[in-house]
């Protein structure tokens, strides 16, 4: 396969994993990132602030880097699943949905329960995610790591 090819197999991945989640897909934003002195390399991130999906290129015939879009596509659907059950002031009204059918319906659509979610919510909260290069295995420890593997 070209790299081109490659690079529209790992968007149609993500366009349908996106979709599986109920979400609208994001185009892959590639990079190039060689290995650094100690042999770590960066495979992949989802940002939360801007809804990016970054892939490195440099892995781009690596089989993991599937793995990796997979994963990080998990994130994104994380973190939407959060953010749908956050409480928001119009919930008061009788005919919006509050939290408690937000969950309902995340477990009935996705089989994620409410405990799943909030540890999710807890992990993203300031100062407790725990990035590699402080704790490798606290990073692989921590709940949203977990659940996107």
């Amino acid at each position: 396969m070209t790299p081109e090819q490659k690079k529209a197999v790992l968007q149609e991945m993500v366009d349908q994993e996106f979709e599986r989640y109920g979400m609208d897909p994001v185009d892959i934003s590639f990079f190039y990132e060689e290995p650094d002195e100690n042999g770590m390399i960066t495979y992949g991130s989802w940002s939360d602030g801007d809804g990016e999906l970054r892939m490195n290129e440099y892995l781009l015939y690596s089989p993991d880097l599937a793995l990796t879009t997979v994963h990080e596509v998990r994130h994104a659907a994380q973190h939407e699943f959060v953010e749908q059950t956050e409480g928001g002031m119009w919930d008061w009204l009788p005919w919006v949905d509050g939290p408690e059918a937000d969950y309902e319906r995340i477990e009935e659509g996705h089989g994620i329960t409410r405990e799943e979610v909030e540890a999710w919510r807890e992990n993203n909260e300031p100062g407790n995610y725990i990035s590699p290069e402080d704790d490798y295995e606290g990073y692989r420890d921590q709940p949203v790591e977990v659940d996107a593997r």
